[in-house]
């Protein structure tokens, strides 16, 4: 019955922890749903670094291939989400430092790569003008890259401090700290992106 059920109903309302452990045992279609699930934040993670559609469509599929190869070794801490993001953002680096032939730096993205936000993932570009749009760019241009992809996966990916701790192998303390200083750039720099964001001031 309860087989039937998950079959007709999905996977919906599993916790991370008992879900991964359908993949662990091989279940495919756990690990279909997981793909369906987090695709698009992983889609959109990867584009916003690679810049390359086809790309990050083929990091996607590596990440699933080796989740599956190695479902049995893998233990989720915190969230599949976090996780997924860390692994796709490994092969991402991995595919760049290839494409382009130059060495990424204590596995960082290489230079001009790293996910950022920009007026296009605040999706407001039609609705302010020319000058507010160019004040948005400049406060996010203020910040170093660790900020602007910490930045990215805290509002674009709605990703917690520990989620985004997990991802990026740092400590909660570090992630905190940085989003802090790029919020005291943005916010001295330019009051307008917290409205646009709708709730950051509540960070």
């Amino acid at each position: 019955m309860k087989k039937q059920q998950r079959e007709s109903n999905g996977y919906e309302g599993l916790e991370d922890v008992a879900l991964w452990a359908l993949v662990a045992k091989s279940d495919l279609k756990a690990l279909a749903y997981i793909y369906e699930k987090q695709y698009t934040n992983l889609y959109y993670f990867g584009l916003s670094c690679s810049k390359d559609e086809g790309l990050t469509e083929d990091a996607i599929q590596d990440l699933f291939i080796k989740v599956w190869d190695k479902r049995t070794s893998i233990h989720i801490k915190l969230s599949i989400k976090s996780y997924l993001i860390s692994a796709l953002r490994r092969i991402i680096i991995d595919k760049l430092t290839a494409q382009k032939k130059v060495l990424s730096v204590d596995g960082e993205f290489p230079e001009g790569f790293e996910p950022s936000l920009s007026v296009q993932d605040l999706m407001i570009s039609e609705e302010l003008d020319e000058e507010r749009r160019g004040q948005i760019e400049h406060a996010l241009s203020l910040l170093t890259k660790k900020q602007r992809e910490m930045i990215y996966l805290r509002f674009f990916q709605e990703m917690s401090y520990d989620e985004i701790a997990e991802s990026l192998k740092i400590r909660n303390q570090s992630v905190r700290n940085c989003i802090y200083e790029a919020m005291k750039i943005m916010k001295g720099s330019l009051s307008i992106i917290l409205l646009v964001l709708g709730g950051l001031a509540h960070w």
